[in-house]
């Protein structure tokens, strides 16, 4: 099997999933690779979910490959037990080391806070570091979208991060605001990486100088 043939394998069709989709999906997570049967998995569901809604979903989330039935019938006639599929535990499974990378960068950060202070070289050395693993962390979005597809990355992995990125954005300025020493080499680190890749905090300024005068000094578009 050829690299092109395990991505095709690999990907889920391109249908779109919502927050139902995914809380159904985190519950049967937590489960590793044991099946949950439908009447436990509607009581750990009924937050967020109606015994209709459980049944419905799961159908859907089989039909896409994102779960998979076994076992037999429980005697009453209920749907046989679920669990993931393995490719939707891995993407899962992606998320959770993500989340991690994502705590110990926020770790990182909160410990700059009150380290000591670094030379030009040191801070330079240590921020485009620490750029690095913040971009590939939430780069791996398009990492997802290629093996799993992009309703999978888009609607199911992105969505269980953002908060991770906001928290690490937050936790970024917060680094800035509390060691200003900090704030203008990191400024200016940022500023040499843009130009270097063809644009720079003058150009971005002055452009935003030159749109705002549409909106005139009062904040309405001049006639």
């Amino acid at each position: 099997m050829d690299y092109a043939e395990i991505i095709s394998q690999s990907a889920f069709p391109e249908e779109p999933l919502d927050l139902r989709d995914r809380k159904l999906i985190q519950t049967i997570y937590g489960e590793g690779a044991k099946r949950i049967g439908f009447n436990k998995l509607v009581g750990r569901t009924r937050t967020f979910a109606s015994r209709s809604t459980v049944a419905v979903r799961m159908e859907r989330l089989v039909r896409l490959g994102y779960l998979e039935r076994g076992g037999g019938s429980n005697g009453r006639g209920k749907e046989r037990p679920v669990r993931l599929t393995f490719r939707c535990f891995s993407l899962m499974l992606s998320v959770e080391k993500s989340k991690e990378i994502a705590a110990k960068l926020r770790s990182e950060l909160q410990s700059m806070q009150k380290g000591k202070s670094l030379g030009e070289g040191e801070l330079k050395k240590w921020y485009d570091g620490f750029r690095e693993r913040y971009n590939g962390l939430f780069g791996m979005v398009g990492t997802m979208a290629i093996f799993y597809g992009t309703s999978a990355a888009g609607d199911l992995f992105l969505p269980l991060i953002v908060e991770d990125y906001k928290s690490l954005s937050a936790e970024f300025m917060r680094l800035l605001r509390s060691r200003p020493e900090f704030s203008g080499s990191i400024h200016e680190i940022i500023g040499q990486r843009l130009k270097s890749e063809g644009t720079s905090f003058e150009e971005i300024m002055k452009e935003t100088r030159n749109r705002f005068a549409e909106w005139g000094s009062n904040g309405a578009i001049p006639p």
